[in-house]
């Protein structure tokens, strides 16, 4: 159910209605849901192991796509994080004119090892540029599909690098993250060994 300030990962609102999104324009209830066989344009870097889309046993079961990222702890593949970038990305542009204060996800960590998931948000599309970050999404190894309702209210994100202030940053964002991080000193996430399966 899509709440009036909810958006979530899973995008198939908008292509039912019939609407054509501009580009770089988030919309309330949007939904990334992966059944076009894509990575809906999620991406994670060309020298990062590729993100895959499986056919079968999304957190709605059968016939439900997914998508799933890995990393192998070291190097430019070391890092289980995913992008969504202006200026085509879904998840960028206007959060405030949008009115999304929740985003909603379903995770499924398919590692050895416990996950902190995090969205991170920055404002631009560079390696240092400063954002926010989310609340962690804490996932014991092997966890199966677990559902997550985040704020990303400003009470409820933490600033990283000197970003400008929420009501600013929040009308152009230009990169938004699914990253594992445990602290909350970077919007890159820190090297681990695994694999994750986000459906946003």
């Amino acid at each position: 159910m899509v709440n009036t300030n909810v958006a979530s990962l899973t995008l198939l609102f908008l292509g039912l209605l019939g609407f054509a999104r501009p580009a770089d324009a988030i919309v309330l209830g949007q939904t990334d849901t992966f059944q076009d066989g894509t990575t809906m344009g999620w991406g994670n870097g060309p020298f990062a192991p590729p993100i895959t889309n499986f056919a079968d046993g999304g957190p709605l079961g059968a016939g439900d796509r997914w998508i799933r990222m890995t990393a192998n702890g070291g190097g430019s593949g070391g890092r289980l994080t995913m992008f969504n970038d202006a200026p085509t990305g879904q998840w960028s542009g206007n959060f405030i004119a949008a009115g999304v204060t929740t985003i909603q996800i379903d995770l499924n960590n398919q590692s050895a090892v416990s996950l902190s998931v995090r969205f991170a948000f920055k404002s631009a599309i560079l390696q240092d540029s400063p954002g926010y970050l989310s609340a962690p999404m804490l996932l014991p190894a092997n966890s199966g599909w677990t559902h997550f309702s985040i704020s990303i209210t400003a009470a409820n994100l933490v600033a990283v690098g000197g970003p400008t202030a929420y009501n600013t940053f929040f009308t152009d964002v230009q990169e938004m993250r699914i990253i594992h991080e445990v602290g909350t000193t970077n919007l890159n996430g820190d090297p681990v060994t695994g694999a994750l399966d986000p459906h946003p």
